[in-house]
């Protein structure tokens, strides 16, 4: 893991950065094929060119944002200026459901199980005016009804996931986070915001924890006091290594991921049969472009 990291980094320097592509699907290759469901490992089937073109893809809408933007600030009227400021922000959150189902999609549809592929049915359309209706609400109840938003969202996605003709299945509610997240309000202060950490370990619980796949049920075991070691410890170890510990720090996220989930429940993958759904690379390259963690799905994908 360490030479394909700074090998990228190596070659991504030397080619302006166009080696990146190519680097990151070895990379993913690699970290997929060492994870295991069983006996079985995943395997990844993304390619560079896929990169590529997704983020020439997002460059193009990137430059039309702010194309719009500078002609409105060259003007010189306040006016404009203000509207180009709104256009900007209008614009990122239009292209957010395209990001978040984007990225879902297409990191389902590289990764295969047993030579069986996982694929998504959700749709930008339908997901924008679910997603954009929640956020209203939130912003109505001043946050309040984040609990319910982020539990549509990933239900929404899991209900769409399918490993081959076979579905996922989602029963979670929002209003079992309602409590937590309520705690979490009161004591963000007192704890200088660490809190934080035990309440996205209650929500990875809840959201696994109502997912399910034939007749198993996934079960999530991470706590809060994991995850705050981890983030801190990977920190450190990222800044007094001078990057050169990422590798190790991406290894240890991963680890705690595996073996904080089970599934549980007989399941017949014998009877799985393949389907494939088409999926493009743009909506990940958007959102890493605008540095937008769209991996809503809770780590469906890797």
């Amino acid at each position: 893991m360490l030479v394909l990291f700074l090998k990228t980094i190596l070659l991504s320097i030397l080619t302006v950065g166009v080696y990146s592509f190519w680097g990151r699907t070895q990379i993913r290759r690699y970290l997929h094929n060492e994870v295991l469901a069983g006996e079985d490992r995943f395997e990844w089937h993304g390619t560079p060119i896929e990169l590529l073109l997704g983020w020439l893809k997002a460059m193009a809408v990137l430059a039309v944002l702010y194309a719009g933007f500078f002609l409105a600030t060259l003007s010189g009227s306040e006016a404009l200026k203000v509207g180009a400021v709104l256009f900007i922000y209008l614009g990122f959150f239009a292209v957010l459901p395209f990001i978040i189902v984007g990225a879902f999609r297409y990191k389902l549809s590289r990764t295969s199980l047993r030579g069986i592929r996982f694929s998504s049915t959700a749709r930008v359309g339908e997901f924008s005016k679910l997603y954009f209706k929640w956020l209203c609400f939130t912003i109505i109840t001043l946050g309040l009804y984040s609990p319910w938003m982020l539990n549509h969202t990933a239900g929404y996605l899991r209900r769409s996931v399918r490993y081959g003709d076979q579905p996922f299945r989602y029963d979670g509610a929002g209003k079992d986070l309602f409590g937590a997240y309520l705690a979490m309000l009161f004591l963000l202060l007192p704890t200088l915001y660490m809190i934080t950490f035990w309440y996205i370990a209650r929500q990875e619980r809840h959201f696994w924890q109502h997912t399910t796949f034939g007749g198993a049920r996934f079960e999530c075991f991470v706590r809060g006091c994991q995850l705050l070691w981890l983030t801190f410890s990977n920190i450190l170890l990222v800044i007094f290594t001078l990057g050169i510990g990422y590798p190790w720090a991406l290894i240890r996220k991963l680890r705690l991921q595996c073996e904080t989930l089970s599934l549980y429940g007989a399941i017949d993958l014998s009877t799985v049969r393949q389907l494939v759904a088409p999926a493009t690379a743009t909506g990940e390259a958007l959102g890493q472009v605008l540095e937008v963690d769209a991996d809503f799905g809770g780590g469906f994908g890797l």
